[in-house]
C-alpha cells in the first residue's frame, strides 16, 4: 500500500513537470507591459492627461526654480543620452509636499514639496526619483496595470472623464511596487552620483517628509505605502561615495556640506 502511494505521487509530479514543459513551449512569454504602447500613443495620451492636470491645479510660473531644474537637467541628460525623453517640468500651486510623474517626460512639483526642501540638491534627487519611474517605464506600466490597456486607449481619445480623473488620481497619490520604488530609488542614487550631486540628498528629503508630515504620507507618492521608508532613508545617507565629486548648483544659495543632518 506504501509503495503504491509513492509510485502514484512520482507519477504525479513527472506527469506535471512534462504538462508544464510542454505548456512553456506551446505559450509564448508575456509581452513585457511596456511594450504593448508605443512612444506616439504614450505622447497622445500625454497631452491629454497634462490638459486636465492643468485644467484641475494653477501652474505657478517661478524663474528662479525654473532656472534651477534647467541647471539639473542639463547635468542629468548628459548621464543619459540615449533616453527617449525630452523632460518638461511644472509647478503647481498646492501645499502638499509630493511631486509626481506622468507620460512622455512630463513631471509635477507641488509647491509644498519646494517650500520642504532646504537645498535645491534635495529637490535634484526627488527629480532624479520621478526619472527613473519615466526612464524603468513604470508610469506606463501601472497604468496598463491598474486601468487596462482599452481603457488607456480610449481615455487618450477623451472618451471618458470619470475615468480620466481616476488616473490622474492614481498618478498624484497611488503607490508604485516595492519593487519600483527600489529601482526608482537606485536609478535616482546613480543618476545624482553621476552628476556631481550627493545622493544622501534623496535620503534628507525622505526624512523631511516622515518627520514632518506623517499625516499627508498616504498622499504623498514617493512615500505613499512603503513602511520601509527608514530603510530607503539609511541606503541614501550611506552610499558609497569613494572617487565622488560633487558639484554644486549654481543656480540658487547652497549651504556648506556640515548644515544637511
Amino acid at each position: 500500500m506504501f509503495e503504491k502511494i509513492i509510485r502514484d505521487g512520482l507519477i504525479l509530479i513527472v506527469g506535471c513537470g512534462l504538462l508544464w514543459f510542454a505548456l512553456s513551449k506551446l505559450i509564448p512569454a508575456q509581452k513585457p507591459l511596456n511594450n504593448l504602447i508605443s512612444l506616439e500613443q504614450e505622447e497622445k495620451l500625454a497631452e491629454f492627461i497634462t490638459d486636465l492636470i492643468e485644467k484641475q491645479y494653477t501652474v505657478i510660473e517661478d524663474t528662479v526654480w525654473t532656472k534651477t531644474f534647467e541647471e539639473i537637467l542639463t547635468r542629468f541628460e548628459k548621464q543619459m543620452p540615449d533616453s527617449d525623453y525630452e523632460y518638461k517640468i511644472k509647478i503647481l500651486d498646492n501645499e502638499i509636499p509630493n511631486a509626481f510623474a506622468t507620460l512622455d517626460g512630463n513631471i509635477y512639483f507641488f509647491k509644498g514639496m519646494l517650500d520642504l526642501a532646504d537645498k535645491p540638491e534635495e529637490i535634484a534627487a526627488v527629480l532624479a526619483h520621478e526619472i527613473a519611474h519615466v526612464e524603468k517605464k513604470h508610469v506606463v506600466n501601472k497604468l496598463i496595470s491598474e486601468f487596462g490597456l482599452t481603457i488607456i486607449t480610449t481615455v487618450a481619445t477623451g472618451g471618458d472623464m470619470v475615468l480620466a480623473r481616476e488616473i490622474i488620481l492614481s498618478m498624484t497619490r497611488g503607490a508604485f511596487s516595492r519593487r519600483q520604488e527600489k529601482e526608482a530609488d537606485e536609478f535616482a542614487l546613480s543618476l545624482l552620483y553621476d552628476s556631481g550631486i550627493n545622493p544622501k540628498y534623496l535620503g534628507t528629503l525622505f526624512r523631511k517628509l516622515k518627520e514632518e508630515h506623517p499625516e499627508s504620507a498616504n498622499q504623498i507618492e514617493i512615500m505613499s505605502s512603503h513602511p520601509d521608508i527608514q530603510s530607503r532613508i539609511e541606503k541614501s545617507l550611506e552610499y558609497d561615495l569613494e572617487g565622488f565629486l560633487e558639484i554644486p548648483l549654481d543656480s540658487m544659495e547652497v549651504k556648506t556640506d556640515e548644515e544637511v543632518r
